[in-house]
Parts: structure tokens; C-alpha cells; sequence
């Protein structure tokens, strides 16, 4: 089954490659107003977990 895919959907695909890899999120892909299925809970609070270093490993930029 082929689909082709619609404006609003390349116009999507563009923005999220136009972004840094660092900063995209596959929600992004998602039509506005759409929600994500579900968040897994777990992944979502090992994202949140301490960490050992200062700052939580992030670096301080020099002023």
C-alpha cells in the first residue's frame, strides 16, 4: 500500500531535519494539536535521576 506524503507532512519532515540533532524531538513529526500515544514512566524518570556530577554532568559556560 503506497501513500504519498502531504504538504503539511513534508513541511514537518523539513523542520525536524532542519533542526539540530541535538535539540529534535520525534514529537515534532506529529500533526499540531496531536498528542503523544502514551510517555513511558519509567524512561521519563531515569531521565530525571541524580547524577553524580555537579550541575547534573551539564557543563557551565565561562562568562
Amino acid at each position: 500500500m503506497v501513500e504519498r506524503l502531504t504538504e503539511d507532512e513534508m513541511r514537518r519532515i523539513q523542520a525536524f531535519a532542519a533542526t539540530p540533532a541535538y535539540a529534535r524531538k520525534p514529537e515534532q513529526l506529529l500533526p499540531e494539536g496531536a498528542e503523544p500515544d502514551s510517555t513511558d514512566e519509567a524512561e521519563e524518570n531515569e531521565k530525571r535521576l541524580a547524577s553524580a556530577f555537579p550541575n547534573g554532568g551539564r557543563h557551565r559556560r565561562p562568562r
